[in-house]
């Protein structure tokens, strides 16, 4: 269903391959081969599960109107009202400065892509086992915890969507802010690109409409947490970032403020308890390479 699209990755993913090759090969000044069968361990698979992952994710998001039609966006919205007090999306329209809008919207954007699928292959080659296994593990149970059961239990389209899904005006004149703004065309045309798929039933990768929670909090999110535990100094700059694609998020108008903020949540207890069952498993191991020691002396 989604070959043509995948095929697309290859390039960025080759790419990508070529220049950790390189750069391992100048860290570790290790000869070719050794460098080519380190590339197949550990670039094949994350690769394979990217692309595997990616094409369930769609799969999955494309049925979740079929499953658990759109309902949950006037509560969402309510509580959102509720705990700030105003709508978030309309007051970051009012608090940010025009100028801000482009940078946010290239930021939420392909530059998200790229620290996506650039963090996803630097974990890949990354010598922490530990760090690589609770990056892959938090990836996939976020996924599936957020991207599917989540997001069809919570069955919601956001304010972009809110006037086609259940009419009146609620968020009208936020989305004639954004729609105003510099790359409010480019804004658009995304948005209708997406309706149009919905309404047509056009199964297309990277296509399906769901608001909570927010996958693009989620990602930035488990990039930060792998930062911090690399440097902290990355962590501080990818945390930054992160903040960003918060704030981008409402301010763009394809999400609640609550939708990243349950992204975050969950993710960060998915990291936490990760963490905590490695640090288990290796007392386990120690422990019965202790008593293995003490038995034979």
């Amino acid at each position: 269903m989604y070959v043509n699209q995948l095929i697309a990755l290859a390039p960025v993913i080759v790419c990508l391959a070529t220049i950790f090759l390189i750069v391992k090969r100048r860290q570790k000044r290790i000869s070719l081969v050794t460098s080519i069968t380190g590339l197949i361990g550990n670039f094949f698979w994350p690769a394979l599960f990217m692309c595997l992952g990616l094409t369930g994710f769609t799969t999955f998001k494309l049925m979740i109107p079929e499953s658990v039609p759109f309902y949950l966006d006037p509560m969402i919205a309510d509580l959102d009202y509720m705990l700030h007090g105003a709508e978030p999306g309309l007051v970051l329209q009012q608090v940010l400065p025009k100028f801000s809008a482009w940078p946010i919207a290239i930021s939420y954007g392909p530059i998200w892509a790229l620290v996506w699928v650039g963090g996803f292959f630097a974990v890949a080659f990354c010598d922490d086992r530990e760090l690589r296994q609770r990056y892959w593990w938090t990836c996939a149970l976020s996924f599936l915890l957020l991207g599917t059961v989540l997001a069809t239990v919570l069955s919601s389209v956001g304010p972009v969507y809110y006037e086609a899904i259940y009419g009146g005006t609620r968020f009208q004149r936020l989305m004639s802010e954004v729609y105003a703004s510099g790359p409010g065309d480019k804004i658009r045309d995304v948005s209708d690109y997406l309706w149009s798929a919905y309404a047509d039933g056009n199964n297309s990768f990277g296509t399906g409409i769901s608001a909570m929670p927010s996958m693009h909090v989620a990602v930035v999110t488990l990039q930060t947490l792998a930062a911090i535990d690399t440097r902290k100094i990355l962590g501080a700059f990818v945390g930054a970032y992160a903040a960003i694609i918060l704030v981008g998020s409402v301010y763009l108008g394809w999400h609640y403020a609550l939708d990243g903020y349950v992204s975050i949540i969950v993710v960060c207890s998915v990291w936490r308890v990760t963490k905590l069952a490695q640090r288990k498993v290796r007392r386990v191991k120690l422990g019965g390479e202790n008593g293995f020691v003490v038995q034979r002396g």
